[in-house]
């Protein structure tokens, strides 16, 4: 980790566990859509995180460019010093205006 992006290892894609692992990596500017500038690294991943990323490329010969700069995507599981938390993301749909929200509840 550097304060220009984020080294990860794919542990899965959807719903399928890989049988090994895939490095990735995600830029600062990949993190979130708006504010880019403001995003700083070591404040939005830690060593140990469960992170839910969307591919965007396939970056250089060793590893793949992610994202998470879309309101689903993020960390899933965050460790910290007194446990490990659990993050989950709650789908709210309009039924009159089909209008869709996310809201990020945390149990610990």
């Amino acid at each position: 980790m550097n304060p220009r992006f984020c080294k990860v290892a794919i542990l899965g894609v959807e719903t399928t566990p890989l049988k090994e692992t895939f490095r990735g990596m995600i830029r600062k500017e990949d993190v979130r859509a708006t504010e880019k500038d403001r995003v700083e690294i070591y404040k939005s991943f830690r060593p140990g995180d469960i992170v839910l990323a969307r591919v965007i490329s396939l970056g250089d010969a060793q590893s793949y460019l992610l994202s998470t700069a879309e309101n689903e995507l993020g960390v899933v599981f965050a460790r910290s010093e007194a446990g490990l938390l659990n993050y989950f993301f709650f789908r709210i749909k309009n039924r009159y205006t089909l209008i869709v929200r996310y809201r990020v509840l945390i149990r610990s």
